[in-house]
C-alpha cells in the first residue's frame, strides 16, 4: 500500500470567471485501486478509482485528416497513432464512476504525475507541480434556453438503410466518430497522439455519466476521428456560419452545415452512430424574435438524431464546446448525446413528470448537487425507448454487451473508520466521531467531537462541528448498519 499527498491548485470558472486555489490530494495504492480524496477550498472530492478494463477504441479506430489534392478535391491523411501509442495512453487509467473521474496515474522519473478529469476539474502537471483546473460552461437557469433542434422535414421520412427494429435490449454499445476542429486542434498542439488521448479521457468521462445506469445501459465507444489541422478545412461548415461578434461561430448554422458535411464525405469516415464536433472555438446563437445574439448555448444537437442519415445531411452530428482542451465539455457533451439518443430535457415533452428544478443531467439546474451526475428516470426511458425502435437500431451491440465497471474489492469505509475519518478531515489526532450525532446524520455530513479550551476559560471543554462532507460508504455507523449514500442501512 502506498499514499500519495501533494498539494495542488483549483482554477474555479464559472462563465468565464477564473479564481485559483489550493487543493489537497491524498491517494492510497492498494493493489490495482486509488483511493483517497481531493480537498477544493475545504470541500472533499472523495475518490474511488478502479484501473480500466476495456479500451474505449474500437479495434479498428482511425484518425484521419483532410487534406487538398492536387486536382482541388479534398482527400484525406491516416494520421492515426500507432498501436502501442494507444495502448500506452490507455495504461494506467483509473475511473470511478460516482465521482465522474477519469485519471492516468503514474510515474514518470521518479515522481507522480496525475492527469484527467475528475467532475469538472482538468488535473494535470505544468512540469513544476500539480494543479486542478476547475472550467464550468453552466447555461442559465432558464429551461427556455434552446440546445437541440427537431430535424429538418426533408428527413423525417428517409432513414439509415432502412433500419430494422431489433429483439428488445437494454444494453447499447453507441459507435461514436468525432471531428476536432482546428481551434481544439491548436489548443492540443497539432498532436495526434494527445488528440486521441483527450478524445479518450472525454469519452471516460461520458460513459461515467451513463454506468450510473445499468437499465438501460449504454457504452460509448470512438471509432474514429478526424482532425481539422487547418483552418481551410472546416471552411464549409464553419467559415460560412458566423456569428454576430468577431471571431465567433453561428450554432444553428454549422449545425445544419456540419451535417451535409458528414454525408458529402461519409464514405472516408468510420461507420458510427453519433458524430460530435468538438470545438475550441467561441460560439453564439441568434433569437429568431428580436434578432439578438447570445452565447448561452455551449452545445446544440438533433432531438433523436443517432443512427439517422440520408441523401441530404446525418442526423447523427452535435455541436459541443469544449473551450481549451480542459475537458470543460463532458457535461456538455453528455448532455447533448442525450438528445440525440431521444432524450428531452427534464419537465418538458417525453419529460415533463421528471421536474426540471430536480438538476439532472437534462436540466440546466442543480448544480453542484448529487443529482447533477445522474440522468432522470424520464431521460433513460426516453433513451431507451429510442435505441429499441426503428430509428436507433444501430445501436444494438453486436457482439457481447459491453462489461460494466469492475465493483470494488474495497469502499473507503472499509479502511477508515469514522473517527479515523475525522481526525483526516480536521489535521487532529484528537478528532473522533461525535458520538451523541444520529446515525443518518453521520453518513450525510460527518459530525466530529474534540477537545479545546472553554469560552473565557483555561478549562477544557467538548467541542463539535459539521465537516460539510458526508462519511464514506460502507462506513459503519450504528449496529450491523452502515453509511451508503448518505444513509445508514442494513448491508
Amino acid at each position: 500500500m502506498m499514499t500519495i499527498l501533494f498539494i495542488a491548485f483549483a482554477c474555479l470558472c464559472f462563465g468565464r470567471i477564473e479564481s485559483k486555489h489550493a487543493a489537497h490530494i491524498n491517494l492510497v495504492q492498494t493493489g490495482a485501486t486509488f483511493k483517497g480524496a481531493i480537498h477544493v477550498n475545504g470541500y472533499p472530492y472523495q475518490l474511488n478509482l478502479k484501473a480500466a478494463e476495456k479500451s474505449v477504441f474500437s479495434p479498428d479506430f482511425k484518425m484521419i485528416a483532410p487534406e487538398e489534392g492536387p486536382n482541388g478535391e479534398t482527400i484525406f491523411r491516416d494520421i492515426t497513432p500507432s498501436k502501442q501509442e494507444l495502448d500506452e495512453m490507455e495504461r494506467n487509467v483509473f475511473t470511478d464512476t460516482l465521482s465522474n473521474a477519469a485519471l492516468r496515474i503514474q510515474y514518470e522519473q521518479g515522481e507522480l504525475r496525475v492527469h484527467g478529469v475528475l467532475e469538472n476539474m482538468h488535473i494535470s502537471h505544468d512540469g513544476r507541480s500539480h494543479f486542478a483546473l476547475i472550467h464550468e460552461n453552466m447555461g442559465p437557469n432558464d429551461p427556455r434556453v434552446r440546445d437541440y433542434v427537431y430535424p429538418p422535414k426533408d428527413s423525417l421520412n428517409e432513414r439509415q438503410d432502412a433500419q430494422t427494429r431489433a429483439a428488445p435490449s437494454s444494453q447499447f454499445e453507441v459507435e461514436t466518430y468525432y471531428i476536432v476542429d482546428n481551434a481544439m486542434w491548436n489548443q492540443l498542439n497539432g498532436n495526434n497522439a494527445a488528440c486521441a488521448d483527450y478524445l479518450q479521457m472525454t469519452t471516460r468521462a461520458v460513459n461515467n455519466r451513463y454506468a450510473t445506469s445499468d437499465d438501460p445501459s449504454f457504452e460509448f465507444v470512438i471509432t474514429g476521428c478526424t482532425a481539422m489541422a487547418k483552418p481551410s478545412q472546416q471552411a464549409s461548415f464553419m467559415d460560412v456560419c458566423p456569428g454576430g461578434t468577431k471571431g465567433t461561430y453561428d450554432m444553428d448554422c454549422t449545425l445544419a452545415k456540419f451535417s451535409e458535411y458528414m454525408v458529402k464525405n461519409k464514405g472516408s469516415f468510420k461507420k458510427h452512430d453519433l458524430s460530435p464536433l468538438m470545438s475550441g472555438a467561441e460560439w453564439e446563437t441568434k433569437n429568431a424574435t428580436d434578432g439578438t445574439w447570445s452565447s448561452d448555448t455551449v452545445g446544440l444537437a438533433y432531438i433523436k438524431g443517432a443512427c439517422n442519415i440520408n441523401s441530404r445531411r446525418s442526423l447523427m452530428v452535435s455541436v459541443n464546446q469544449d473551450r481549451g482542451a480542459v475537458y470543460a465539455g463532458t457535461m456538455t457533451l453528455a448532455h447533448e448525446v442525450a438528445h440525440g439518443l431521444g432524450a428531452y430535457h427534464d419537465g418538458d415533452k417525453d419529460s415533463k413528470p421528471c421536474p426540471w428544478k430536480d438538476g439532472y443531467i437534462m436540466s440546466y439546474d442543480g448544480w453542484g448537487t448529487a443529482n447533477k451526475l445522474f440522468f432522470s428516470s424520464c431521460s433513460l426511458a426516453s433513451m431507451k425507448a429510442y435505441a429499441n425502435s426503428a430509428s436507433g437500431a444501430c445501436m444494438h451491440a453486436q457482439n457481447e454487451p459491453a462489461a460494466s465497471w469492475p465493483a470494488a474489492k474495497k469502499d473507503l469505509g472499509d479502511v477508515y473508520t469514522l473517527s479515523e475519518q475525522c481526525q483526516m478531515l480536521m489535521g487532529r489526532d484528537d478528532a473522533s466521531a461525535y458520538a451523541k450525532a444520529k446515525p443518518d446524520e453521520q453518513c450525510r455530513n460527518l459530525r466530529c467531537s474534540y477537545k479545546e479550551k472553554c469560552n473565557n476559560s483555561n478549562k477544557m471543554c467538548n467541542w463539535w462541528q459539521e465537516m460539510n462532507s458526508p462519511a464514506f460508504d460502507n462506513s459503519v455507523c450504528d449496529t450491523n448498519k452502515r453509511c451508503y449514500n448518505g444513509d445508514c442501512v442494513t448491508r
